[in-house]
């Protein structure tokens, strides 16, 4: 069992971010990249934290399944409010998609913390 956390400081643009997928040792791979590794990632946690004045975009918790594709995890959330979220089923790997640039100057500062076995 291991501890793993990805972090990004200053994000403003569309994109995905912090992605984890599940290995021993940790694997981070590049946005868009598959992992189907044996290993699980049995929780996670994202923070996504707006710095400054955020007034507009969204945030989309995306997880993977066995199949190694990626899908939503639950709603949408509006980039003004920031989030908190935990998973607590097994999943194969985690990640942020941010769907639409974040406006009104300020910027998101996202993290997933995970635990792989």
């Amino acid at each position: 069992m291991i501890r793993v956390s990805n972090y990004v400081e200053a994000i403003t643009a569309s994109g995905t971010y912090c992605q984890i997928s599940a290995a021993i040792p940790p694997n981070i791979p590049p946005a868009g990249a598959q992992n189907t590794l044996p290993q699980i990632v049995a929780s996670a946690t994202i923070y996504a934290t707006p710095t400054g004045t955020v007034s507009g975009g969204t945030l989309q918790p995306v997880i993977q399944g066995t199949d190694g594709t990626y899908r939503n995890y639950g709603a949408a959330i509006a980039g003004a409010s920031g989030a908190i979220i935990q998973i607590t089923t097994p999943i194969r790997g985690v990640a942020m998609n941010i769907p639409t640039n974040l406006t009104g100057g300020g910027t998101m500062f996202i993290e997933i913390d995970a635990i792989i076995v």
